[in-house]
């Protein structure tokens, strides 16, 4: 800078007054000289919370937060993080409620403030303990990808269950960040790829379906039965083709897997792929699986296929145990349709002993569901 020139001051951003033109106290201090530290920690927390829920949209809210952020900042100097998290947990909360864009706009500030890297590294454990989980796990889905990012890398590291299941509790209730949630899913780690596919399941990701397919021949059996389970649990008409690959997969756990996954009404897509893996499956506790897939599914293709299996003799099988038709006879209630209703009926009247009194009793439990 040239000699005898002074840097002009930046001109501060003006908190807006309160309604009537009247600056509040907690206003005039903040605007004073004399605010510093010991006026902010002099504060009663609570309080402060209290007056901010009440009104939530006072004129003196940009104040009100700036001394919530002080407390916020002291308070992890100390180390006293739980205090911390409460305040900015009730300013979240609080912040639902705001509808004026400009004043969420002074929340939304301040929070960026509060939610401070190391915050969020310190949140990212605190979603293991019990009574703290569901306030921290707001707080980190507050943050975004940001908090999106502090799970996963605790995640890459979380080995016991305990450690995982309250990584995973916040990891599902997180609606930013899922492109870096998928990205997990080709780590190195065998554990990690697992975890991530066990996430991605249960958020019904379909974005996650061409990630997931490509760990189909992993080298561990533990990840390709998390990924057969998360594929069936997607179960749109995008994850059929991955699902065909590992209905064929050489272990029967994997295989069993992916039918336990399937459910409702939304996987009908999967109904075919079901049929033609029970026309090759040898394993009777897979064979099982599947056919109660077909039930939970309940489609018109699904229960075609088993009425079949139902029937005294079908073009799916040659010879049917009666441990068979008994088990298509419980996934035609599983499926509750008119179609399998009928057949139900027709089979009550069934020439085998066991299949007859099945189907007796899945009626009856159809009937003592209905209105």
């Amino acid at each position: 800078m040239p000699p005898g020139l002074r840097a002009k001051p930046i001109p501060e951003e003006k908190e807006p007054v309160a309604a009537g033109g009247e600056q509040p106290e907690i206003s005039r201090e903040a605007a004073s000289s004399m605010f510093a530290l010991r006026e902010a920690l002099s504060k009663d927390a609570a309080d402060l919370l209290t007056q901010l829920e009440a009104s939530p949209q006072a004129g003196n809210v940009g104040e009100t937060l700036a001394v919530l952020n002080r407390q916020v900042e002291t308070a992890m100097r100390q180390g006293k993080l739980e205090p911390a998290m409460q305040i900015v947990y009730n300013v979240v909360r609080i912040e639902q409620k705001v509808e004026d864009p400009a004043l969420r706009r002074q929340y939304g500030i301040a929070l960026r403030r509060m939610i401070t890297r190391p915050m969020l590294d310190a949140l990212s454990k605190l979603v293991q303990v019990p009574h703290l989980e569901d306030a921290a796990s707001i707080v980190l889905q507050r943050a975004g990808p940001d908090g999106m990012e502090v799970l996963l890398d605790l995640l890459a590291t979380s080995n016991t269950l305990n450690e995982r299941r309250g990584v995973f509790n916040a990891l599902v209730q997180m609606k930013e960040g899922q492109d870096q949630l998928i990205h997990m899913l080709s780590h190195p780690q065998w554990f990690v790829v697992r975890n991530v596919a066990d996430i991605v399941g249960e958020l019904g990701l379909e974005s996650a379906i061409p990630a997931l397919a490509k760990q189909l021949d992993h080298t561990d059996e533990r990840v390709r039965k998390q990924v057969a389970l998360a594929l069936a649990k997607i179960g749109t008409r995008g994850a059929a083709e991955p699902l065909r690959r590992v209905l064929r997969d050489p272990s029967a756990e994997v295989r069993r897997q992916a039918a336990l996954g399937v459910g409702g009404r939304k996987a009908s897509a999967l109904a075919m792929p079901l049929v033609v893996a029970l026309e090759e499956e040898k394993d009777p506790e897979v064979v099982r699986e599947l056919i109660f897939a077909l039930g939970r599914i309940g489609s018109p293709d699904a229960v075609q296929a088993l009425i079949k299996i139902a029937q005294p003799s079908g073009k799916l099988f040659s010879r049917k145990p009666a441990a068979l038709r008994i088990t298509a006879v419980e996934a035609l209630r599983v499926a509750g349709t008119p179609a399998a209703s009928g057949t139900l009926q027709g089979l009550a009247n069934d020439g085998d002993k066991q299949v007859r009194a099945a189907a007796r009793q899945a009626l009856a439990e159809l009937a003592a569901k209905r209105p």
